[in-house]
Order: C-alpha cells, then structure tokens, then sequence
C-alpha cells in the first residue's frame, strides 16, 4: 500500500480568504482536443490580524522558514521539503480586491508528517492550544487537531492502515499505509 501525499504534505480542505497560484500554462492532454492546466504552485495564503505572531507559530510549530517576509506578508517555505508553502497575509491589505478585512476562519489545514506522536508531545510542552486529543481514525489517519493564534485549525496527520470497510473506499494509488 502507498500513499500519494508526502510526508509533510500541505493540504488545502477549505475555502480560504485568499489562496496563492503561481504562473500557469495551457498543456496538451492526451485525449485528443483536451488542453489542461499545468499548475506550478499552488498553497493557501491566510489573512489574519497578526502577521508576525501567526509567521512566528508556523516557525516554532513546523519549522517554516521565510522566503519573503514584510510587515504585512510572509512567505514561509519548509526546508526539508520547498514544495510545501504556507503565506501570511494582513487581513485587509489594499493588495486584496474590495480590501476584505475579514481574517482566515471557518477552515482547516493539514500536515502531513512522519510522526504525529512525537509533534502531538511537543505542542503539549509548547502549552498550544489542542483542540482535539490524538486518536486514530477507521479512515486511516492518526492524528490531532489545534487552533494557531487566530484559530485556524490545524489537523497534524500520519496516515495508518484503514479499516477494512474504508480501505474500499480508496483508490489503489491513495490508499494509505
């Protein structure tokens, strides 16, 4: 069985109050007369009211290191893998159309990493807020979710074997180990 997300994969389960898409280009597909996307990048950007403090969460929390970083946007990029991007944005920057000062709400991110044991242990020591206690789930996931200083969760996962009525419901490619 295998996976098709990498360790300390970011996935993006929610409408988010603004989303990064770097430069895309039209390629062909092999249906005949079907033109699809390439995507290069693709990560959420979170507005929030604390860019600083939520850019300092995210280093001390996952290690994130900074690719841009502003008073108003920071650009986070993970050194083990430069494929996972998170951005920091001040909820109603005048870069936004129609400058929406609302922040990130109503969404949740997830991480993906090897050993959700070992980081659940380290949040708690850290004092941060854990919404929901390390457990495991029949769909194949163990794992916890907590809120970063402006509430967004955050679901911290390790995919585990599923039970046997959710392991038919996966594709062969996704199944998790």
């Amino acid at each position: 069985m295998r996976t098709i997300l990498k360790p300390a994969a970011l996935c993006l389960v929610a409408v988010l109050s603004g989303s990064g898409l770097a430069a895309a280009e039209m390629t062909t597909n092999s249906e005949p007369g079907k033109q699809t996307m390439q995507i290069n990048s693709y990560y959420p950007v979170l507005a929030v009211e604390d860019v600083t403090a939520t850019g300092q969460f995210y280093r001390e929390a996952f290690g994130f290191v900074p690719a841009f970083e502003n008073d108003w946007y920071i650009h986070l990029t993970h050194p083990e893998n430069p494929s996972v991007n998170l951005a920091i944005l001040q909820a109603g920057h005048e870069t936004i159309p129609g400058a929406n000062p609302n922040r990130a709400q109503g969404l949740l991110i997830n991480f993906e990493v090897a050993d959700v044991d070992a980081l659940y242990a380290r949040f708690q020591e850290m004092g941060l807020t854990i919404l929901q206690p390390l457990r495991d789930e029949a769909f194949g996931q163990r794992h916890f979710i907590m809120a970063d200083p402006n509430g967004v969760m955050v679901d911290v996962i390790t995919p585990i074997p599923p039970s046997a009525e959710f392991t038919a419901q996966y594709s062969p490619e996704a199944l998790p180990n």
